[in-house]
């Protein structure tokens, strides 16, 4: 009886061995990606991902794109093992707590204790998606930059102020399909993808076949969104 438990004990051990890492994932991604086995690619996707396009659908965009397919594979070739894993958890109210492996330990990333930060990009996205969720109008006009905010406190009527005109605007005949859109630019920093910037600006494209794009600016050593599509 022991020599069969520990004949188990040590399948388990090797199960667990043989089962690859983020790293080694992400090399056989780029592989599959450069030996054109598109359903290979599309079964390492994440669930959420593969229910937004078909195997299909993300085969034909591959082919459509084979310069962005070799600049991706390239990409996700060139991963250094010794490079960070970050993992995200999302609590019950929708707040997302980063973490790092560290020290061969799971530790809280300090920016995830900052709710409403604007010190990345990304950073400045999550907060504008967290901002609507939640209706604080007060951190979405902070989060716009000054010529847009200054343009809705001179829109303000009739005693209104320009947290009243963000609250009808994202309550309005279009919420359901700007909150579609939004839940879409957060599913994609979840599955982190990363802005381009340049020059105190900065773009994401997102989406199936990146139809949408979000623009940001810096001003005042801070990020701000011009759009979020």
């Amino acid at each position: 009886m022991l020599r069969r438990v520990a004949l188990l004990a040590l399948t388990l051990s090797a199960c667990r061995a043989a089962a690859p890492g983020p790293h080694d994932t992400t090399r056989a991604w780029a592989q599959a990606l450069r030996e054109s086995r598109f359903d290979d690619a599309h079964a390492m996707l994440a669930p959420r991902a593969r229910a937004a396009v078909s195997p299909a659908d993300f085969e034909r965009l591959a082919r459509q794109r084979p310069d962005e397919v070799r600049a991706a594979a390239d990409r996700a070739d060139s991963v250094d093992p010794a490079s960070p894993l970050v993992a995200t958890v999302t609590l019950a109210d929708g707040t997302a707590l980063r973490l790092r492996w560290e020290d061969n330990a799971w530790r809280l990333d300090p920016a995830s204790l900052e709710f409403y930060g604007q010190h990345t990009p990304v950073a400045a996205l999550r907060s504008f998606a967290r901002a609507v969720e939640r209706g604080r109008w007060d951190v979405l006009l902070r989060l716009a930059p000054r010529e847009v905010a200054a343009q809705m406190r001179m829109a303000a009527r009739d005693g209104a102020t320009p947290e009243d005109t963000l609250r009808d605007a994202w309550s309005g005949a279009r919420a359901e399909h700007d909150r579609e859109v939004l839940r879409r630019l957060v599913e994609a920093l979840d599955r982190g993808a990363t802005p381009d910037v340049h020059d105190g600006r900065a773009t994401l494209t997102y989406g199936v076949a990146n139809r949408y794009v979000a623009r940001l600016v810096r001003e005042d050593g801070v990020w701000k969104v011009e759009r979020p599509d």
